[in-house]
């Protein structure tokens, strides 16, 4: 008997925390951020950027840019495992990443810059969050025009 009300408790407990990620179960909320923009370019004109916020935990969904007859291309697909993005240029490949439930859940952050096959730079920030964050988390590095020339996002915040 002294089982089973503690077979009770267990499963109560993981029905309560089930939707925090209790019990081993995934977290409901499950966020992949990213900004994108244009570091160099050799025209004067505004630097291209971009924000998407990529809601994992709502099953598949995909986003793409450009094809594999331009210079810049990115296409980002995701599924309830995570986000895969691919980055290229023409035909090649520049960059590919998966953010999985880990990195989700640590609230990790991965940057980089990509070059084209014809001299632009793009500097790019994934991050993971339980919920759409314009910047990445503290203590990240701001990602600003002081951090990376061209960069459009204001992220300066206090720690």
């Amino acid at each position: 008997m002294r089982a089973f009300n503690t077979l009770g408790i267990c499963v109560a407990a993981c029905l309560l925390l089930g939707s925090r990620g209790g019990c081993g179960g995934e977290p409901e909320n499950a966020y992949i951020m990213s900004q994108m923009h244009l570091v160099t370019s050799g025209e004067p004109e505004a630097a291209p950027a971009g924000f998407t916020c990529a809601d994992v935990s709502a099953g598949s969904g995909s986003l793409g840019q450009g094809s594999p007859t331009d210079d810049f291309w990115m296409q980002e697909e995701s599924n309830a495992s995570g986000l895969a993005v691919e980055i290229g240029s023409l035909e090649q490949t520049l960059a590919s990443r998966f953010y999985d439930r880990a990195f989700i859940a640590a609230h990790a952050v991965d940057r980089f810059v990509v070059t084209t096959q014809g001299g632009d730079q793009y500097a790019f920030v994934y991050w993971g969050g339980d919920s759409c964050e314009d910047c990445p988390p503290l203590p990240s590095k701001p990602m600003s025009s002081g951090d990376l020339p061209g960069g459009p996002f204001r992220c300066e915040r206090s720690e």
